[in-house]
């Protein structure tokens, strides 16, 4: 499990986009090889049948558009500082996209946040998924990234948590990052009226939401939080993911 934290972020941090998700890809086998102990969380049964079909629908178009409309604010105060946006590229670079930014992140992101650490600390609840939820923005670096990361974290851990099935969250993880990647190569001036749906998208999606099981199970479960018994049994695998998180992070801002 250490080995599989410490080839992950130092991948992630040190590495491109394309090289770091190879490096990972190779070291996953053997990592997961020495600690097949590690629990998984949810690896065995899917209990998706709990809530109905229209629960999870509702709640990927809430943490979709909700990303979305963050991400819109966060590249609009950037530019307003005088940032300046990524251009959209040609077909290489959405086929280069959709691998490494869609398809392997969805899979390797939540085979470690969702399924290693959220086993680790599923013990302990509202305050795991929590934890999980912040280790998961910590891990996207960027300052702007960081406020839909941890939303989609907590979402994606909540899902996940609540249904036991980490494939779940694999799924929507995937969607959400292709729908950015869409939304990305749209022109600013269809990217406003984008917004402007997806902002009568989250609303729709949040008030029908609020009337299902699964926002009242959620809800109960981010208010659970028992803190004074989270950090004496932590698990020491959890303490080295989140400090090398902090550090590697810090040293990227600062270089």
């Amino acid at each position: 499990m250490l080995l599989w934290l410490c080839v992950y972020l130092v991948a992630v941090f040190c590495l491109p986009k394309w090289a770091d998700m190879l490096f990972v890809l190779a070291a996953a086998l053997p990592a997961f090889a020495v600690c097949k102990a590690t629990p998984i969380f949810g690896s065995r049964d899917c209990n998706t049948i709990r809530y109905p079909k229209r629960a999870y629908a509702l709640t990927a178009g809430f943490m979709t558009s909700g990303c979305a409309l963050l991400s819109f604010a966060a590249s609009l105060l950037s530019r307003l500082l005088g940032g300046t946006a990524t251009a959209s590229g040609g077909r290489g670079d959405f086929l280069y996209l959709f691998v490494f930014s869609c398809l392997l992140p969805a899979f390797f992101e939540e085979l470690l946040l969702r399924g290693r650490v959220l086993g680790l600390v599923a013990r302990e609840r509202g305050f795991g998924i929590w934890l999980c939820a912040a280790l998961f923005a910590l891990m996207h670096i960027q300052l702007q990234k960081l406020p839909y990361a941890f939303f989609a974290g907590l979402i994606l851990t909540l899902l996940v948590y609540l249904t036991e099935c980490v494939y779940l969250g694999m799924l929507l993880h995937f969607a959400n990052n292709f729908a950015a990647l869409l939304l990305s190569r749209l022109p600013d001036t269809a990217a406003y009226v984008a917004a402007a749906l997806l902002a009568a998208l989250f609303v729709f999606c949040f008030v029908r939401l609020k009337k299902t099981r699964l926002y009242a199970d959620a809800v109960g479960l981010l208010c659970e939080v028992r803190p004074d018994t989270f950090f004496a049994g932590l698990h020491g695998a959890v303490w080295l993911f989140a400090v090398l998180t902090l550090s590697l992070g810090a040293l990227y801002l600062i270089l």
